[in-house]
């Protein structure tokens, strides 16, 4: 893993559970926080993935747009978020990147093998990093430190 705090992102393309994303034209002009769940997607993914979904209005408050990144394909995805959906008791709104080929991974600075750690990457409207939290796959991220970096860092 190479990405850091002042890299760029690069463009690409990857399909999701949404449709095919386009970053960052998908973005716009608004923050996204990428969260990266490990290639097993088990209760924890799903409890991180539900939070997230409870959580992003707060997010969207503050102009930040939420997109998950897995290497699972799409079939996979969809049946996942079905999964979620019904476990978690929500609706998720945001993308889950079917990033088989790692292209997402790439221009995250991720590199080809960034499943063994669950991340979340805060990326600027200029699509610059400008936060990256790492956990072991055995730890959910802490979604109210997220909150707080990014209160503290965004206009």
């Amino acid at each position: 893993m190479a990405v850091f705090p002042g890299a760029r992102v690069a463009d690409f393309e990857q399909d999701s559970t949404l449709g095919r994303i386009h970053f960052p034209h998908w973005a716009g002009a608004d923050w996204v926080l990428v969260l990266g769940c490990p290639s097993t997607h088990n209760a924890l993914s799903q409890t991180q993935i539900g939070a997230a979904a409870r959580l992003e209005p707060v997010f969207a408050a503050r102009r930040v747009r939420l997109l998950v990144r897995s290497n699972g394909s799409l079939s996979h995805h969809l049946d996942w978020l079905a999964a979620i959906e019904t476990a978690q008791n929500v609706s998720v709104e945001f993308p889950i990147l079917a990033d088989v080929d790692a292209r997402a991974a790439c221009a995250l600075g991720l590199g080809e093998a960034p499943d063994e750690a669950r991340l979340a990457i805060l990326v600027d409207p200029a699509r610059v990093v400008r936060a990256v939290f790492a956990y072991p796959a055995e730890a959910a991220l802490n979604f109210d430190e997220i909150l707080r970096l990014l209160d503290a860092i965004a206009p």
